[in-house]
């Protein structure tokens, strides 16, 4: 009997214990749940959503970098008339800025005339110093030739000095090519002597490189042209998201996306080379290059969203610094960040570029060359436009 009277007490005893413990659990649950909410909004709601604004954001400043290429567009061709335009980019996030010496283009050839002194070689033209290097292969023996260079100031070529060594001696060229020749290093300055020769650094200049052959008793030969510019850019960096995004507006190309995945998203300053019948009923091609320097500097950041901002375009003058009859090769030479995705662009066959990509592991410089096969006609053209906020 003792033992049945404890039975059912011992056994309502401890379906109290269950009904204490059960509030406990529970609270124990909710609070998990809550938890495992808020990380999960935390780790992937809040990315995602901002994923979603960063998306749309570069939708958004891709269409006001479109327009700013048309702009761009009407200044050079003049057919709205004006030489001044404002653009008036809206930023949520993110910033813009312009570089006038970012981005650093060389556009090259090899004269027709010149077949026998082909594969010339450039390197050391990256940085901002007056040194760089030049290899001239497969000359002529016996033959004299000689490298010009020439600084572009409002449309006017002034002539510079070129010589093989450092110091303030100056020479009005370099002589001295023996083909097959090695890289050598080279140094601009200034028309002068002594004291009067100064050095002139390759930043932020226009630059036309010529080589002739200047063999006593013969002709005067053009063997190879280069044109060099900064054509700086316009830029637009937003970090919401994941990974920082780019637009960019560079030599008259949109380009967008992460900095090691850019893509074009409009036709480039190069166009494909154009086949037609020439005067002669001779099927022949041309190649047009436009160098267009964006020339200012101007900053600014989206700091309370929505904010509208403006831009002044003028553009200050075009002119042609090269036009060529025949050549046998042209080469593109880029310097950075842009690199990569305009020489991808450039080498799309299905485009109508026939450049083909190459390295040089002797100058340690990458580039593009094409080798039409019938008369080829060069044009490069700089147009400078300037840019004041």
């Amino acid at each position: 009997m003792p033992a049945e009277r404890r039975g059912p007490a011992a056994r309502r005893g401890t379906g109290r214990g269950e009904e204490a413990v059960s509030p406990v659990i529970g609270t124990i649950l909710v609070l998990a749940i809550s938890v495992l909410g808020i990380v999960s909004v935390s780790n992937w709601g809040l990315p995602a959503i901002q994923e979603m604004q960063a998306i749309v954001e570069v939708r958004s400043v891709l269409d006001q970098f479109r327009t700013l290429d048309a702009t761009l567009q009407q200044l050079l061709s003049g057919s709205a008339g004006q030489t001044t335009f404002k653009w008036q980019p809206t930023l949520n996030h993110g910033s813009i800025d312009v570089n006038q010496s970012a981005n650093r283009w060389l556009v090259a050839a090899d004269a027709l005339g010149g077949a026998g002194h082909a594969q010339v070689k450039w390197s050391g033209l990256s940085d901002n110093n007056e040194q760089f290097k030049v290899e001239l292969k497969n000359g002529t023996g016996g033959h004299t030739y000689r490298l010009h260079a020439y600084q572009w100031i409002g449309g006017a070529k002034q002539e510079l000095q070129v010589q093989a060594g450092g110091g303030s001696a100056c020479t009005a060229s370099y002589v001295g090519y023996a083909p097959p020749a090695v890289l050598t290093t080279l140094y601009l300055h200034l028309n002068g002597t002594g004291a009067t020769c100064t050095i002139q650094n390759i930043d932020n200049k226009v630059l036309t490189f010529q080589i002739n052959d200047e063999t006593a008793g013969s002709a005067v030969q053009v063997v190879h042209v280069a044109e060099l510019a900064d054509v700086g850019h316009v830029h637009w960096r937003g970090d919401l998201g994941q990974g920082v995004r780019h637009v960019y507006d560079v030599n008259g190309a949109i380009l967008t996306g992460n900095a090691n995945g850019l893509v074009t998203q409009s036709t480039l300053s190069v166009p494909p080379p154009r086949d037609f019948t020439n005067s002669s009923g001779v099927q022949a091609t041309s190649m047009f290059a436009r160098l267009l320097k964006v020339n200012g500097t101007a900053s600014f950041s989206a700091v309370q969203g929505a904010e509208q901002y403006s831009i002044y375009l003028n553009l200050a003058g075009s002119y042609t610094m090269n036009a060529l009859d025949s050549v046998n090769q042209t080469y593109v030479y880029i310097w950075g960040d842009t690199q990569g995705a305009i020489y991808s662009a450039l080498t799309e066959a299905v485009s109508g570029y026939r450049f083909v990509k190459a390295y040089d592991p002797e100058t340690t410089e990458t580039y593009l060359s094409d080798q039409p096969l019938k008369p080829y006609a060069f044009t490069v053209i700089y147009s400078l436009v300037t840019v004041e906020d």
